[in-house]
């Protein structure tokens, strides 16, 4: 998850808010064309415009001269922002998915406890990466 906060306590939580999907799909949107607008970054998995309420609130993405590994430190030691990296527990997927076999993605997700505060740092974040390599 996109956090800045302990949410450990949170995690099997089934008290979503009622309008979660809506506010998620939003984020995502944002996050979305945040990642599109970096040409150091590239999103995996996104092929144009996505239906209103299609979309998962998960996405991957790689840079074009750091690991996802890479990315994750750097998010977590500058920003405090937490991010998965690695193969996800789909290692056969990458070569086809045009990421790299080794390192994988950078996968931010968003979920119950996700704040607009999260949203705004996640942007920051995604920004940060855009510098590098330039």
């Amino acid at each position: 998850e996109i956090s800045t906060r302990d949410w450990s306590s949170d995690v099997c939580s089934s008290d979503l808010p009622h309008d979660f999907q809506e506010r998620y799909q939003g984020w995502i949107g944002r996050l979305t064309q945040a990642i599109l607008e970096e040409p150091n970054l590239k999103l995996i998995g996104y092929s144009g415009e996505i239906a209103k309420g299609t979309r998962v609130p998960v996405l991957s993405l790689t840079h074009a001269s750091l690991t996802s590994h890479e990315m994750a430190m750097l998010l977590d030691t500058s920003l405090g922002v937490e991010c998965r990296s690695g193969l996800h527990c789909a290692a056969a997927i990458h070569p086809w998915i045009g990421s790299d076999p080794v390192h994988g993605t950078l996968r931010m997700s968003l979920g119950h406890t996700t704040t607009e505060t999260d949203i705004e740092k996640g942007i920051e974040a995604i920004r940060l990466l855009g510098t590098i390599g330039i």
